[in-house]
């Protein structure tokens, strides 16, 4: 019944469509597997080779450029569909949204690192490292809405070379150079900047159009307009 609906032309399916659908989400499949894998070998080299507080800065930091990036999900979940259905105009509006905020996000990061250095008597270069997550992910979060809403499947092959090369730079930076907690923060941001080239080259590789940042009042109005939902659908999931 599902293969047959796939197939109406009536419904803009191939079966050229479907197999693409089938492979996209086992690559998928298969990269959330080794990403947890990966995870583990991760958290061995992160947990023997840092100090419980230089462990406990690193948590802290990694959770508050998620929280603080997490706010580009608002707008950016319209770009799968707005990309599938070629509306280029509310893509790039998207990502007009992406860099405005990218400096209010970094100016938090920031002030929020001076306040944890007065209180715990920490670095402040450690935040300003963790800061540039907000930057890579402004790229790196528009791009993969971009490529889940015309080839899935990059994705999935994007995150098994991420997740290796975090693995990688992490071993050679905390273990090889013994740089600890400094080394545990350049391996993970090194790894996202990475992943910034990959995508890249996997989208040029694919010929998927990248729109370009422009003002579009209405596209703005628009995306901000209907954030509610997108701020429902996180709490949900």
């Amino acid at each position: 019944m599902g293969r047959a609906i796939l197939s109406l032309e009536g419904n803009g399916y191939d079966d050229s469509r479907l197999v693409r659908v089938r492979y996209s989400t086992i690559i998928n499949y298969i990269s959330q597997l080794y990403r947890l894998l990966i995870a583990i070998g991760f958290a061995l080299i992160i947990t023997r080779r840092l100090s419980v507080e230089e462990y406990g800065l690193f948590t802290t930091i990694i959770g508050l450029t998620g929280i603080i990036t997490s706010i580009y999900s608002i707008w950016n979940f319209w770009v799968p569909r707005f990309y599938a259905r070629k509306k280029y105009d509310l893509v790039s509006s998207a990502f007009l949204l992406d860099i405005i905020y990218a400096p209010v996000g970094f100016t938090i990061m920031i002030l929020l690192g001076v306040y944890y250095s007065i209180l715990l008597d920490t670095d402040l270069m450690y935040f300003l490292i963790g800061s540039l997550v907000i930057f890579i992910s402004l790229i790196n979060m528009y791009n993969r809405s971009i490529i889940i809403g015309s080839r899935p499947f990059i994705e999935g092959k994007i995150t098994i070379l991420r997740e290796t090369m975090r693995l990688l730079f992490i071993y050679i930076l905390v273990i090889i150079f013994q740089l600890r907690l400094q080394g545990a923060l350049l391996g993970f941001v090194i790894a996202l900047a990475s992943t910034t080239i990959l995508y890249i080259l996997f989208m040029k590789h694919y010929n998927l159009e990248i729109p370009r940042p422009r003002f579009n009042k209405e596209g703005i109005i628009t995306l901000l307009k209907n954030s509610y939902i997108s701020i429902i659908f996180s709490l949900y999931t």
